[in-house]
């Protein structure tokens, strides 16, 4: 699980961290940052399944049961499930 901002800000204040790599906005407010990029997401599903017949919008999208596979473990959580919840 991805380490909560106010232990990421004691480790850098220890020197453990020196450059964390955040989702914009969950920063702290005394630390500069600086935009390196934007992701983009993709929807993978298989031929014919019936959630995907006709166009997707955002709230069929939050609808469907979802699959995040993380690059390095941990946590199973993405920005993407913040924005979709702020949806309700």
């Amino acid at each position: 699980m991805p380490a909560p901002t106010t232990c990421r800000q004691a480790q850098m204040a220890r020197g453990e961290v020196d450059l964390p790599l955040m989702t914009p906005g969950q920063g702290p407010a005394g630390l500069r940052s600086r935009h390196l990029f934007d992701e983009r997401y993709v929807l993978i599903g298989r031929h014919g399944h019936p959630g995907l017949r006709r166009k997707l919008s955002v709230g069929r999208f939050a609808q469907l049961d979802q699959l995040i596979v993380p690059l390095r473990g941990g946590g199973l959580a993405a920005p993407v499930d913040d924005g979709l919840a702020a949806l309700d």
